[in-house]
Protein backbone atom coordinates (compact mmCIF):
# COMPACT_ATOMS: atom_id res chain seq x y z
CA UNK A 1 0.00 0.00 0.00
CA UNK A 2 1.34 3.27 -0.91
CA UNK A 3 1.82 6.78 1.74
CA UNK A 4 -1.22 8.20 -0.10
CA UNK A 5 -3.41 4.62 0.03
CA UNK A 6 -2.94 4.46 3.80
CA UNK A 7 -3.29 7.62 4.60
CA UNK A 8 -6.55 7.24 2.62
CA UNK A 9 -7.38 3.81 4.53
CA UNK A 10 -6.28 5.45 8.17
CA UNK A 11 -8.97 8.56 7.42
CA UNK A 12 -11.84 5.81 6.54
CA UNK A 13 -11.15 4.33 9.70
CA UNK A 14 -11.08 7.41 11.80
CA UNK A 15 -14.55 8.01 10.16
CA UNK A 16 -15.87 5.11 10.44
CA UNK A 17 -14.34 4.76 14.50
CA UNK A 18 -15.91 8.34 15.14
CA UNK A 19 -19.59 7.70 13.56
CA UNK A 20 -20.12 4.22 15.07
CA UNK A 21 -19.13 6.35 18.47
CA UNK A 22 -21.65 8.73 17.85
CA UNK A 23 -24.46 6.91 16.64
CA UNK A 24 -23.79 3.13 17.73
CA UNK A 25 -27.14 2.12 16.93
CA UNK A 26 -26.50 3.30 12.87
CA UNK A 27 -27.87 0.19 11.46
CA UNK A 28 -29.49 -1.50 14.18
CA UNK A 29 -29.11 -4.70 16.01
CA UNK A 30 -30.68 -6.47 13.32
CA UNK A 31 -28.33 -8.22 10.40
CA UNK A 32 -28.28 -6.87 7.17
CA UNK A 33 -31.01 -8.29 4.42
CA UNK A 34 -27.74 -9.52 2.69
CA UNK A 35 -26.26 -11.46 5.48
CA UNK A 36 -29.59 -13.78 5.42
CA UNK A 37 -29.20 -13.89 1.91
CA UNK A 38 -25.45 -15.06 2.19
CA UNK A 39 -26.04 -17.13 5.61
CA UNK A 40 -29.08 -18.83 3.78
CA UNK A 41 -26.89 -19.47 0.35
CA UNK A 42 -23.42 -20.58 2.32
CA UNK A 43 -25.57 -23.21 4.37
CA UNK A 44 -26.70 -24.64 1.05
CA UNK A 45 -23.09 -24.76 -0.51
CA UNK A 46 -21.77 -26.49 2.88
CA UNK A 47 -19.72 -23.58 3.83
CA UNK A 48 -18.40 -22.90 7.30
CA UNK A 49 -16.17 -20.11 6.75
CA UNK A 50 -17.31 -15.98 6.10
CA UNK A 51 -14.83 -13.43 5.48
CA UNK A 52 -16.59 -10.03 6.10
CA UNK A 53 -15.12 -7.19 4.04
CA UNK A 54 -16.10 -3.87 5.90
CA UNK A 55 -17.51 -5.74 9.53
CA UNK A 56 -18.73 -2.23 10.33
CA UNK A 57 -20.20 -2.73 14.16
CA UNK A 58 -20.39 -6.40 13.73
CA UNK A 59 -23.82 -6.97 13.51
CA UNK A 60 -23.73 -9.56 10.05
CA UNK A 61 -20.24 -10.93 11.90
CA UNK A 62 -22.64 -12.04 15.17
CA UNK A 63 -25.73 -13.45 12.54
CA UNK A 64 -22.56 -15.48 10.79
CA UNK A 65 -21.65 -17.03 14.10
CA UNK A 66 -24.75 -17.49 15.85
CA UNK A 67 -25.81 -19.46 12.79
CA UNK A 68 -22.35 -21.84 13.50
CA UNK A 69 -20.18 -19.76 10.52
CA UNK A 70 -16.41 -19.38 11.59
CA UNK A 71 -16.07 -16.03 10.81
CA UNK A 72 -13.22 -13.88 9.43
CA UNK A 73 -13.54 -10.07 9.02
CA UNK A 74 -11.97 -6.92 8.21
CA UNK A 75 -13.08 -4.13 10.09
CA UNK A 76 -13.38 -0.68 9.72
CA UNK A 77 -14.16 0.90 6.18
CA UNK A 78 -16.21 -1.03 3.63
CA UNK A 79 -15.44 -2.41 0.63
CA UNK A 80 -17.24 -0.09 -1.54
CA UNK A 81 -13.95 2.17 -0.50
CA UNK A 82 -11.96 -0.44 -1.96
CA UNK A 83 -10.04 0.23 -5.66
CA UNK A 84 -11.42 -1.31 -8.80
CA UNK A 85 -8.06 -3.40 -9.22
CA UNK A 86 -8.23 -4.70 -5.67
CA UNK A 87 -11.63 -5.72 -6.15
CA UNK A 88 -11.01 -7.61 -9.44
CA UNK A 89 -8.10 -9.48 -7.64
CA UNK A 90 -10.34 -10.34 -4.87
CA UNK A 91 -13.07 -11.96 -7.63
CA UNK A 92 -10.04 -13.89 -9.26
CA UNK A 93 -11.18 -17.03 -9.98
CA UNK A 94 -14.98 -16.93 -8.68
CA UNK A 95 -17.93 -17.25 -11.00
CA UNK A 96 -20.29 -14.35 -10.82
CA UNK A 97 -23.76 -15.85 -9.43
CA UNK A 98 -26.18 -12.85 -8.87
CA UNK A 99 -25.56 -8.80 -7.85
CA UNK A 100 -28.45 -7.43 -6.69
CA UNK A 101 -28.62 -3.81 -6.05
CA UNK A 102 -30.34 -2.49 -2.17
CA UNK A 103 -30.02 0.51 -0.34
CA UNK A 104 -29.93 0.79 3.45
CA UNK A 105 -30.92 3.35 6.08
CA UNK A 106 -30.14 6.73 5.19
CA UNK A 107 -26.97 5.94 2.95
CA UNK A 108 -26.84 8.27 0.16
CA UNK A 109 -26.09 5.96 -2.84
CA UNK A 110 -27.21 2.20 -3.82
CA UNK A 111 -25.41 -0.55 -2.43
CA UNK A 112 -24.72 -3.90 -4.52
CA UNK A 113 -24.66 -7.70 -2.56
CA UNK A 114 -22.67 -9.54 -5.46
CA UNK A 115 -22.89 -12.86 -4.76
CA UNK A 116 -20.15 -15.38 -6.25
CA UNK A 117 -18.89 -19.34 -5.87
CA UNK A 118 -15.28 -20.72 -6.62
CA UNK A 119 -15.73 -23.20 -9.52
CA UNK A 120 -14.98 -26.39 -8.01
Amino acid sequence: MTGDEQDLAEAQRAHWQSTYAVHPGMYGAEPSAPAVHAAAALRVAGARDVLELGAGHGRDALYFARRGFTVWEHGGFAVHFFDRAVVDSLAEGWSLDEVHAFEEGDLPRRLWRVTQTRPR
